[in-house]
């Protein structure tokens, strides 16, 4: 169709170009070109409508008749230049109808010939199909009758066999296997044969039913001994009849009926749960199993379907509707304790069943019996349960234990006890709920890591809060170990299989930073804030040397004051009982010492400006009233206060070194504190 289209245009094109090549050219000064008539949307109107804009219609009209002219001379032109092919043309034509007509009856004849033999052939089609169809009945009606024979022959022979156990007893399952296939192949041979005759109707077929119930019968019978017996021989031969004859769904229902469904309705109920114990009654299940139905673990046959559709789906249902308090969550210690006996029944009887746990999980009785466990309402209560605990304990205060002398803290037991109990199988798991416990763990780290971070200090003993403190402090270093150990060695260990390691570890050590980062980083510095207010609290004594030698005839300065002893005690003393704990660092000495030194250089400045300004007061006074008195002291008041906040300055420098083991030169403004001192004093 596409090439058709083509060549029409293709041809097309061709007479257009013949057509421009004979047009004589449009005259000159007209107003339209010959184009305008060749295009294949011309239009008479659109050209009057277009030129009558450009001119006059009487002008158009003058244009058009002197083309007209022209082309009608260009077709006398043309006729003239081929006027022999014109008339050969014409010629030819002479006598064509007469032609046509001459040709058009005998075609007519040759059609009506043509439908004359396809309606014979019609005919004789629609003949022979319904002889085939005829046949095919005769065929199939032959067909059938050998089957009817066939079929009374083996029914006869079936009669033969088991003519002996018409009676009470049931055919021996050795002559089963036997009769079971015959009268298989009898019933299907039956299904296929479609007459419908008297001999069929009252005979062959009320026949094959009778011998067909006996042999079930016999089927049935033989079964039940043998699992009564335990008879394995017996019980595979019952079994691949069923299976030859697509009955085992039959066998799963007797052996329901009339041995797991009586047993099960005595053992399975509230009574013996609630005497017995969860451990003790799943215990009783078992044994049930492999006792009463030992010849399916004894059989070498695949007894899987058994297992699950006859055993199983009675235990799970007996389960839902007669023991319900196995899945009440009113005691969430009862309920982890049920829920872990059924899982470890369910692990048992899949080892003894040898049933794949895949395929049991699939069950819709294992979905509806394990939905019973409401996990959801087990996991809130022991969320509020922990979180309270933990919340209690941080309520309690960090104290000192006037008794023992060793630091209570609450917070930190209880934050590991309670990691450890969430996680303890035995108390509070439960593995399908690890996402959440690990979740909770997160909270409860990210809790005490914003404790840490609003801790204040308690209205006590500034000594005694500073050993709160750093025992906190060293306590929490020990307790994030402890976690992490924990993590590795047993969060990990039960971690599913569907579950990112390294996404666990990124997170649980986003919890461990948070506490070390932004909670401990907290304690540190309240920390080293009490032990500079107790060395700045005893630096007060600075501004009480000029009360000492002011007027009080003194002898000059040669030891240190007391209070450079205290100071430095103070530091050595807490810096000495946490040497062996290796979280003190050093340089949180350092720290504490340049902000000690800036008070007791803030403090020898004020003193020494005191004094500065009083004696230029004094100067001022003797000047004023012209005393030539001589001064008969060796060294004046305000002299020994120099000299004695210079002893101070050095004895401190020196015991920073000797007390602390600081360089001196590391500590910040210890330097600036000498030279202000020996300046003062010179």
């Amino acid at each position: 169709m596409a090439e058709t289209h083509s060549e029409q245009a293709a041809e097309l094109s061709r007479l257009k170009g013949d057509v421009e090549s004979v047009l004589p050219a449009v005259p000159a000064n007209v107003c339209f070109t010959s184009d305008e008539f060749l295009n294949e949307s011309f239009s008479v109107d659109e050209f009057v409508k277009k030129h009558r804009r450009d001119g006059n219609m009487e002008q158009l009209r003058e244009d058009l008749s002197a083309y007209l002219r022209s082309l009608r001379l260009s077709m006398i032109d043309l006729i003239n230049e081929d006027y022999s092919d014109f008339v050969n043309l014409s010629s030819n034509l002479v006598g064509l109808d007469k032609n046509i007509d001459s040709v058009k009856q005998p075609l007519k004849i040759l059609r009506e010939e043509i439908i004359s033999v396809d309606s014979e052939l019609s005919g004789l089609i629609k003949a022979i199909d319904e002889k085939m169809k005829a046949l095919e009945k005769i065929r199939d009606q032959k067909d059938n009758l050998q089957r009817i024979l066939y079929i009374s022959s083996v029914l006869n022979r079936v009669e033969e066999l088991s003519a002996d156990y018409w009676g009470v007893n049931p055919i021996p399952v050795s002559l089963l296997e036997r009769l079971t296939l015959q009268m298989n192949e009898v019933n299907a041979s039956l299904s296929r044969i479609s007459l419908s005759i008297p001999l069929l109707e009252k005979e062959i077929k009320p026949k094959a039913a009778a011998i067909t119930c006996k042999v079930n019968e016999s089927l049935e019978e033989n079964f039940l001994i043998a699992v009564a017996e335990c008879n394995v021989e017996s019980f595979e031969l019952c079994v691949k009849i069923c299976k030859l004859s697509g009955q085992l769904s039959l066998l799963e229902k007797l052996l329901t009926v009339n041995f797991v469904r009586p047993a099960f309705s005595k053992l399975i109920i509230e009574e013996n749960l609630e005497t017995m114990g969860v451990n003790r009654f799943f215990d009783e299940i078992i044994g049930f199993i492999t006792s009463k139905c030992k010849v399916l673990f004894d059989s070498e046959v695949d007894t899987s379907n058994f297992m699950l559709n006859s055993v199983w789906q009675e235990i799970a249902q007996s389960l839902l509707i007669r023991t319900t308090s196995l899945f009440s969550c009113g005691s969430p210690d009862l309920f982890h304790v049920n829920y872990n006996a059924m899982n470890i029944f369910i692990k048992r009887f899949v080892d003894e069943s040898r049933l794949e746990l895949q395929i049991l999980q699939c069950d819709r009785n294992y979905e509806e019996l394990m939905s019973k466990f409401n996990l959801t309402v087990y996991f809130h209560i022991r969320f509020r349960e922990t979180v309270n605990d933990f919340e209690k304990a941080l309520e309690k205060p960090i104290e000192m234990n006037e008794s023992s002398q060793k630091i209570q803290l609450s917070p930190i037991n209880c934050l590991m006890n309670v990691i450890q109990r969430i996680w303890s199988p035995h108390k509070i798991y439960i593995q399908q709920l690890f996402h959440s416990f690990f979740k909770l763990s997160l909270l409860i780290l990210n809790r005490f890591s914003l404790w840490l971070q609003n801790y204040s200090l308690p209205k006590t003993n500034e000594n005694t809060n500073a050993a709160l403190l750093f025992g906190l402090l060293s306590e929490s270093d020990i307790l994030l170990k402890q976690v992490a150990t924990f993590f590795d060695e047993t969060i990990v260990s039960v971690k599913p299989l569907n579950c990112e390691l390294s996404e666990l570890k990124e997170c649980f050590q986003e919890s461990l930073h948070l506490v070390r980062n932004e909670g401990m980083s907290n304690i540190e510095h309240l920390l080293r804030e009490c032990l500079v207010k107790q060395c700045n609290e005893v630096l007060k004594q600075i501004s009480d040397i000029p009360r000492l030698y002011r007027k009080t005839n003194r002898d000059s300065p040669s030891k240190p004051s007391n209070y450079v002893n205290v100071c430095i005690d103070t530091l050595k003393e807490f810096v000495t009982s946490t040497n062996s704990n290796t979280y003190w660092k050093s340089n949180w000495t350092i720290d504490i010492l340049e902000r000690v030194t800036k008070t007791f250089k803030s403090q020898t400045i004020e003193v020494l400006t005191s004094v500065q300004k009083m004696e230029d007061s004094l100067r001022r006074l003797k000047k004023l009233k012209g005393s030539q008195q001589k001064n008969n002291q060796s060294i004046s008041d305000d002299d020994k206060i120099r000299k004695q906040l210079n002893i101070d300055a050095n004895e401190y420098a020196k015991k920073i070194e000797t007390h602390l083991g600081v360089e001196k030169l590391s500590v910040s403004g210890l330097h600036e504190l000498l030279k202000l001192v020996e300046t003062a004093k010179s």
